[in-house]
């Protein structure tokens, strides 16, 4: 104001002509509703709920959408025991195919031997492991996303020889979300648990989309069982004198030490180590029995070959299965695979006792975040109709600006449903961070008519005068609001499509909230007056009329 030189009255400039028009088509507008408020609000309501309604069998949900990262793998999991050179010899298979990639999208290729590592604190080691990771380039020469690079290198690896027990590509486990599909089955029985997580994996492979289905049930290295025959047991020996036996041969006995420079040096006798991997040679030695002879192994024993489990996992003290899966989300959506096969398998714990089928995984995470975000939402809301109260000295007004934040969500929804975008966890973040967003413009419609009301004016007269002076900025608002969101909401490429449907929430969200705001939020205002002074003035009229009724009478008995 100092820095600028004041015009003149002449030199003023005349109210913008194109804004003039489109206030006076909306104030004919809200006119036309306040008389007619009652069907306004009901078609606004039957409209959101027709729109919910068709999001909710229509309009997939998933925790996180597909994630872009600048990097993949391919999991290498060769047969337990499988030398590392053969190891190798698969991996470098693998790491010639990703070098083959389009070199415009690819920028190196890392191989890992012996070590399977899908994060930085999860990791095996052995020597039938391996891993290749594909860094991709940032670039503007990339012509693909992640998601199409690992598409490609799948097919890329369908020509070669299946000598693994694994091969799968797959991105960094990266966010909250786990596994797109996670099943855990539980019981006593190992044998059993074998079973149901075959039923599992060969159900889960009948649903579209899903891909990697796999279990944690792997077999291990070559076992040898061995079981004391009635020779052996004629010739005086147990299990408890055969295992010692074969144990002292095996793992050795210390029969003395040597000095080696500085240190002692343990010497332990046993047998030679090419016994420990040819079955022949083990049960050609020779054991002492009671009597002093010997005997060869094979002669008092009977052997059965087979492969005991690599591992064997517990949940709350329970033996478990975990059963994962990937899923193509233009093809499947993880959170009905999961719904269907726990409605199929609903009635295990009756046809099995004991066990049972729990989701995991991004089921779980699913869950447990959208419950945290419901309390949040109460907090929050809570907190808003406080303030609110507060500031209008009201404990119903609150409730003329709160109760549009419901119909946020059909603009939410619209919105995703614009743009091909699932509903995830960011959107509903998104959808609670509208509500802030939508009180602040109802704040100062429905402020204004309060002042208006205070200064005598009708209810009508008080709605008419807010949207004819708040129409303005409440546009403005609205607009900037939604042009800087817009880069994200509309045009979100690479890492930043993580935060789209935030986005997409707000700026849809927004648009819709802003007509209703217009024209909704008068309406309920003035039925909120109805309600309120309603019944004031019926008391009144009644009072009135009990006062004039006895006069009437009275004045009657003396004409007559």
């Amino acid at each position: 104001a100092h820095w600028v030189k004041p015009r003149s009255h002449a030199e003023e400039k005349p109210a913008r002509a194109w804004f003039l028009p489109w206030r006076d088509r909306y104030l004919r507008v809200v006119r036309f509703c306040l008389h007619w408020r009652y069907a306004t609000v009901g078609s606004a309501i039957a409209a959101a709920l027709v729109v919910v309604t068709l999001a909710r069998h229509h309009l997939p949900f998933r925790f996180f959408d597909d994630f872009e990262t600048t990097m993949f793998y391919v999991a290498v999991d060769m047969p337990p025991g499988t030398p590392l050179e053969e190891t190798a010899r698969v991996a470098r298979q693998v790491e010639a195919i990703a070098q083959d990639l389009p070199a415009s999208d690819v920028l190196s290729v890392h191989t890992l031997l012996g070590v399977s590592a899908p994060d930085l604190s999860n990791y095996s080691v052995g020597s039938h492991l391996a891993q290749v990771w594909v860094e991709l380039d940032e670039g503007e020469g990339r012509t693909r996303n992640s998601l199409q690079m690992m598409e490609l290198m799948r097919e890329r690896l369908l020509p070669l020889e299946p000598v693994w027990e694994r091969l799968e590509v797959l991105p960094p486990d990266s966010g909250p979300s786990g596994k797109a599909v996670e099943l855990i089955v539980r019981g006593p029985d190992l044998d059993v648990l074998r079973s149901l997580s075959q039923d599992v994996r060969t159900e889960l492979a009948t649903y579209a989309g899903t891909r990697g289905i796999r279990d944690n049930l792997r077999d291990g290295k070559r076992e040898l069982a061995l079981a004391l025959n009635d020779e052996g047991r004629r010739l005086g020996l147990d299990r408890a004198r055969l295992s010692s036996e074969l144990r002292s041969a095996l793992e050795g006995q210390v029969v003395g030490s040597l000095r080696r420079g500085g240190d002692d040096v343990e010497v332990r006798l046993k047998w030679p180590e090419r016994v420990r991997y040819e079955r022949d040679a083990l049960l050609d030695r020779t054991l002492p029995l009671p009597s002093g002879d010997r005997i060869p192994v094979g002669r008092v024993v009977e052997t059965e070959e087979s492969r005991g489990p690599m591992e064997i996992t517990h949940l709350d003290r329970v033996s478990s299965v975990s059963i994962v899966a990937g899923v193509d989300r233009n093809k499947g959506n993880a959170a009905d695979i999961v719904e269907g096969i726990l409605a199929t398998h609903a009635d295990l714990n009756t046809r099995r006792p004991g066990y049972s089928i729990t989701p995991k995984g991004e089921s779980e995470e699913s869950s447990r975040s959208v419950q945290s975000l419901l309390i949040a939402s109460g907090f929050s809301l809570a907190i808003i109709y406080w303030i609110l109260g507060a500031l209008f000295r009201s404990y119903a007004q609150p409730f003329v600006i709160m109760g549009l934040i419901p119909f946020g969500l059909v603009g939410v929804f619209l919105g995703h449903w614009v743009m091909g975008v699932s509903v995830s966890i960011m959107s509903m973040i998104g959808a609670l961070a509208l509500s802030g967003v939508v009180v602040n413009d109802s704040l100062i419609l429905v402020d204004f008519a309060n002042v208006r009301r205070r200064g005598g004016a009708t209810v009508e007269e008080a709605l008419l005068d807010a949207g004819r002076l708040r129409f303005r900025p409440i546009l403005l608002t609205t607009l900037t609001t939604m042009l800087g969101l817009m880069p994200l909401a509309l045009f979100a490429q690479g890492q930043a499509k993580f935060l789209q449907p935030m986005a997409i929430s707000l700026f849809f969200g927004l648009a819709v909230a802003t007509v209703l705001i217009l024209v909704v939020v008068p309406c309920f205002y003035w039925i909120l007056d109805d309600i309120l002074v309603g019944p004031r003035r019926l008391r009144d009229r009644w009072r009135a009329s009990s006062a004039v009724e006895p006069g009437l009478v009275s004045g009657a008995d003396s004409d007559s």
